[in-house]
């Protein structure tokens, strides 16, 4: 899964406020990390980053002491996060971990408690590991511990990196990297054998039921959660007996009667609609004119969408598309009010 849709699956979540932990798996020095810490950072959520080879069991239950009543308590760890506060926590190298620190997080990962601790609401758990494929000196990880994750590979991106480099570093490697994009990296083998359980299901339910999932990565989650065999099939069946979402065409020509289903489509749905307008509108000549009965649907369409559909709608068009839009007093006012409660 490139980088940037990994960001976005994981910010959808957080966004969403659906707990299923993201297992990054990827070479050395791809962005595991960096992709947590941008997610964070861009979100304006703390990040508690934890080595966990480097961590001993006590470094995370705490130390017990005695309480007044003679009965024996736990010290909550300094790093564990304070009620009311928001964040990640992430756990890095659960795979280089000793073995009694895989056995302490085991209980986190899913249940959102550690011992006695009990991870406040706000947070979200997300992990990355090297893969197992013996360049590494890891731990396999058990199908207990592997069925508490949605298993995403990180797939190197040199574009994203290019783009990055840009503020990063200088002229000469950008430009150097850009001529020679095979010398960016080393392709490794990653190997990820993911097996469906009635809880993956349960898991992977809630982030349909959350429109969390992009369509083009529909399939990496899918097989993140179930397993390959299982996600092939599910798509399958879900091709077959999914009502397609409204067209480009059918907003832009019969939005009246189909306007009650579009005001019921997901957000996943809204985004198959929004990537097939775009399409449409791209070409200046298919842009409607004013005061046409297609410019009135589009405006219409537009201001019926939730608040994440419609800022996908806005970036998704051409200059030239969304110019014809913010024509419109109600949705130039709309975005405005927009970009204003996404900057408080």
């Amino acid at each position: 899964m490139k980088i940037n849709d990994l960001k976005q699956f994981i910010k959808n979540c957080v966004e969403k406020n659906v707990h299923v932990p993201p297992l990054l798996v990827g070479t050395m020095g791809v962005g595991k990390s960096q992709i947590v810490k941008q997610v964070a950072n861009e979100l304006s959520m703390q990040l508690i980053d934890l080595r966990l080879a480097q961590q001993e069991s006590g470094d995370l239950i705490g130390l017990p002491f005695k309480n007044g009543d003679n009965s024996t308590h736990w010290a909550r760890p300094e790093w564990w996060p304070k009620e009311g506060t928001k964040g990640i926590l992430f756990l890095d190298e659960i795979n280089r971990a000793p073995n009694d620190v895989r056995q302490a997080v085991f209980q986190l990962v899913l249940d959102r408690r550690l011992h006695t601790h009990v991870l406040p609401e706000g947070w979200f758990v997300v992990a990355a590991i090297n893969p197992d494929n013996g360049n590494y000196q890891v731990e396999p990880l058990d199908p207990a511990m592997c069925r508490r994750f949605c298993t995403l590979v990180v797939d190197p991106d040199v574009d994203v990196w290019l783009n990055w480099a840009k503020q990063h570093v200088t002229d000469n490697i950008s430009e150097f990297v850009n001529t020679n994009r095979g010398l960016l990296y080393q392709p490794e083998e990653i190997k990820v054998e993911v097996k469906p359980t009635p809880d993956s299901y349960r898991m992977l339910d809630e982030l349909l039921k959350a429109g969390v999932i992009p369509l083009d990565n529909q399939a990496e989650i899918f097989r993140g959660l179930i397993g390959k065999e299982a996600s092939i099939a599910l798509i399958k069946w879900m091709s077959k007996n999914y009502e397609k979402p409204i067209s480009g065409h059918q907003v832009l020509t019969e939005l009246q009667k189909h306007l009650v289903k579009i005001k019921k489509q997901r957000n996943d749905e809204n985004y198959v609609t929004i990537q097939d307008l775009a399409a449409i509108l791209s070409d200046d000549k298919k842009i409607p004119k004013d005061n046409s009965n297609e410019y009135k649907n589009l405006i219409e369409y537009t201001l019926v969408l939730p608040k994440e559909s419609f800022t996908t709608l806005v970036s998704k068009l051409s200059t030239n598309a969304r110019t014809c839009i913010l024509k419109d007093a109600r949705v130039s006012k709309l975005l405005l009010d927009t970009i204003g409660t996404e900057n408080k």
